[in-house]
């Protein structure tokens, strides 16, 4: 994933969330489908500009973009890090590793219940699953897969 696709997707995402609505209703309003606002959110699809800006807009607000002068943070931070110790530099890379995956590991979390409840509206129960448990893991290996 490069940063284009990181940005727009992230930029949707943050849109969407401060509106309150789901995926669902942002695809409908900007006249695409859901999966398309999904596979844009986690980066895997980058919107054209145009496609971007009717998202946004269907979201409720307004793309502005400005252009500045570099303010130079990235290379303060390679500059503040090179004087830390190796271990440290690893540490904090670790540290972030750590809660991108816990992050991951709560919306994992989160996609279970929502099946689990889909299962006891469908009228299963946790106990006696057999085959369909075994195929939810598998659903979820799939599905987790990144």
């Amino acid at each position: 994933m490069d940063g284009g696709h990181w940005a727009a997707g992230t930029l949707i995402r943050l849109a969407r969330m401060q509106k309150g609505l789901t995926q669902r209703e942002v695809a409908e309003r900007a006249g695409t489908s859901q999966s398309a606002i999904a596979a844009y959110e986690r980066g895997h699809k980058s919107p054209n500009f145009d496609t971007l800006v009717r998202i946004i807009r269907a979201i409720g607000l307004e793309l502005k973009i400005r252009l500045t002068e570099p303010d130079g943070v990235d290379d303060w931070l390679r500059a503040y890090e090179s004087n830390l110790p190796s271990d440290v530099v690893a540490r904090i890379r670790e540290t972030d590793r750590e809660a991108t995956a816990r992050g991951r590991s709560r919306r994992d979390e989160e996609r279970e219940r929502r099946w689990d409840r889909a299962l006891a509206a469908a009228g299963c129960c946790n106990s006696g699953l057999g085959d369909l448990s075994e195929q939810h893991d598998k659903y979820l290996a799939e599905a987790f897969a990144e």
